[in-house]
């Protein structure tokens, strides 16, 4: 059977053997006190200044541990005025609050909830514009697209507009220009492919094939376009006119000297009184 250690005072529950010497009953005073801490002498349970200060106070309590008496005396702490019994190690009672050392730090609790995704330092977005100049006029934009970059097989943006040449406009002139809203520097690859379709205000009115441009050359080859840190210095690089690839021909018949990789394709009106509709279907890949 293990013993049954307890901390009291003289007067309160056992009595103490009359061979551990006179004791004086003190549990009033020590039940009055707001905290109190066992210290053991010589420890150092509180910094050398803390008890410095206490015993300057006289903030501690003598306590003798009892050697002798009943099995359920032994081991109490009692209260004692003066010193204690020959061959026992004084333990002291503070009456101040004593630091106590840092625990060891507990398990991790569960992982919360992931939070809203942010905005990825690299993230990459490919603008396209296309543009038609009429009468000899300044390019003028008629289409942009846009498509965020970082697919391993590409982005691809585009659509289709249409727009009118007339006998006093032609040749009109379609180029693309692009660029790349990007944190990062230098030049990034776009590969354009751009089908266009002439219908002539005449009855009736029949759609037909004009011109078909594939690639940045006639080797399927791609454009490099820039790297730019805004909308509005993309908007600006889409004005620098990308190179198109158009074939062996030029196919159209508005009179252009043809290249085998040209920055307009030229678009006639239907004749010297009525225009011509075209419809232009752009997809642009970037890589």
């Amino acid at each position: 059977m293990s013993r049954l250690r307890h901390l009291r005072a003289f007067g309160a529950g056992h009595s103490a053997p009359r061979q551990a010497g006179k004791l004086l009953g003190v549990a009033a005073g020590v039940a009055s006190l707001v905290a109190v801490s066992i210290v053991v002498t010589g420890e150092g349970a509180q910094s050398s200044s803390e008890r410095a200060i206490a015993a300057a106070q006289r903030k501690f309590i003598a306590a003798c541990p009892q050697r002798r008496g009943s099995d359920e005396s032994r081991g109490d702490l009692n209260v004692r005025v003066g010193r204690c019994a020959p061959g026992q190690k004084p333990l002291k009672l503070a009456t101040f609050p004593v630091k106590a050392a840092r625990g060891p730090q507990g398990p991790q609790g569960p992982q919360g909830p992931q939070g809203p995704p942010g905005t990825a330092a690299n993230a990459e977005y490919g603008v396209v514009s296309v543009f038609v100049s009429r009468g000899g006029g300044t390019p003028s934009r008629f289409a942009t697209f846009s498509t965020a970059l970082g697919s391993p097989a590409g982005s691809t943006t585009g659509g289709q507009f249409r727009f009118t040449c007339t006998p006093a406009q032609a040749p009109c002139k379609i180029s693309w220009g692009a660029a790349v809203i990007s944190q990062r520097s230098g030049t990034s690859i776009a590969f354009p492919r751009i089908l266009v379709h002439k219908q002539a205000n005449l009855t009736p009115p029949t759609m037909t094939y004009c011109e078909y441009a594939d690639g940045a050359n006639n080797n399927l080859g791609a454009a490099r376009v820039q790297r730019v840190p805004t909308l509005r210095a993309a908007v600006s690089a889409t004005r620098v006119p990308q190179n198109l690839g158009i074939g062996g021909t030029l196919d159209c018949g508005a009179n252009q000297p043809f290249t085998p990789s040209v920055k307009e394709i030229w678009v006639p009106a239907a004749d010297a009184v009525n225009s011509n509709f075209f419809d232009v279907w752009v997809t642009i890949n970037f890589k």
